[in-house]
């Protein structure tokens, strides 16, 4: 896995423009710096599954 290699501090406008090549990393930038966001568990799974079926009833 390689991290785009930022030498400063980003702004919110340069972070919107961040990419790895790879559509299996999402990010989150922290005090102007790149944060690597960790993969989601089964139980953040479920608790999407869980609202998506929420939501669904709603229409």
């Amino acid at each position: 896995m390689m991290i785009p290699a930022v030498t400063r501090d980003l702004t919110f406008e340069a972070f919107i423009d961040v990419e790895d090549g790879t559509e299996l990393n999402e990010f989150e930038l922290v005090d102007g710096r790149l944060v690597l966001m960790p993969e989601p568990d089964d139980w953040h799974e479920e608790i999407l599954e869980f609202l998506s079926f929420m939501l669904e009833l709603q229409y």
